[in-house]
């Protein structure tokens, strides 16, 4: 009986005690690296809600996760190797499984990254007219993985963000104030310089052209039906596409008016008689 006793109690001296306090221990990682991580992510969540990103609650979302889960994976990996169990193998398992899964979503990975790019960097906002991916439209909604567009003839148009970022961006709607560039052909009969005061004096008339920058109206080229006149005054943003079509109409009214001759296309043919 003394014999079963002292075998017992070596064992529990070998094996139980160190095991609870490698328990303990393991316990106390895993309570101090949950601590870590609630910490962190607070840390982190004030800075993104002052940062650019914090109208974009799903990066946000997505950012604090991504951070509190990779935290608790290492804490987590600590615990097992804390309690005798052999993580080598299981960190290579792990690794060689990202690699492949990494590989396999590299698509969906590379729409993330230029996601978090357009929401950081903000090249267009909800609402801009753009031209991306080339395609134009009006900005609907930019989420981490695609970007949505809305033509001016309501069609639904959504594009990838890494199409996105990886090619030329213009947002019409980057600046409050924009040129406007209308050219008009008139005859070489007609007087150019009654042509181009006629066009100054439309532009001094509507007031929604600016003053500053000061519009222009010159000669372009040469042409082979007519003379090209450039027209470029500057506008606001909202009012660029009502002058436009007001400002070609008026044109014509005061040339028809002023007898300035807007040409048809037209070439002259010399012929031989052999």
């Amino acid at each position: 009986m003394e014999t079963r006793f002292n075998f017992i109690r070596e064992w529990l001296e070998k094996n139980a005690i160190p095991m609870g306090g490698r328990l303990l221990a393991a316990l106390a990682i895993l309570g101090i690296g949950y601590i870590i991580a609630q910490i962190t992510v607070k840390i982190v969540r004030g800075a993104l809600k002052r940062s650019r990103v914090r109208e974009n609650l799903l990066l946000i979302r997505f950012t604090l996760g991504a951070i509190k889960w990779s935290i608790m994976i290492f804490v987590l990996i600590m615990v097992l190797g804390q309690i005798g169990i052999n993580i080598t193998a299981l960190v290579a398992g792990v690794g060689v499984a990202g690699f492949v899964i990494g590989f396999a979503l590299k698509d969906v990975m590379a729409n993330f990254a230029s996601g978090v790019l357009l929401i950081v960097r903000q090249p267009f906002k909800v609402g801009n007219f753009v031209r991306v991916g080339g395609e134009e439209g009006f900005i609907e909604e930019l989420n981490v993985f695609s970007t949505v567009l809305r033509t001016p003839d309501n069609k639904v148009v959504v594009l990838p963000n890494a199409k996105v970022w990886g090619e030329t961006i213009v947002n019409y709607a980057g600046y409050e104030t924009r040129r406007m560039e209308l050219k008009v052909g008139i005859s070489y009969s007609s007087d150019m310089d009654k042509a181009i005061a006629t066009v100054k004096g439309i532009l001094e008339e509507d007031k929604r052209i600016l003053k500053e920058p000061e519009p222009f109206v010159g000669v372009k080229e040469l042409g082979e039906s007519g003379i090209d006149l450039i027209i470029r005054p500057w506008v606001k943003l909202a009012d660029y596409w009502p002058v436009y079509f007001d400002l070609t109409k008026k044109v014509k009214e005061e040339f028809d008016r002023s007898g300035i001759e807007i040409p048809f296309p037209q070439r002259v043919i010399h012929m031989r008689k052999e």
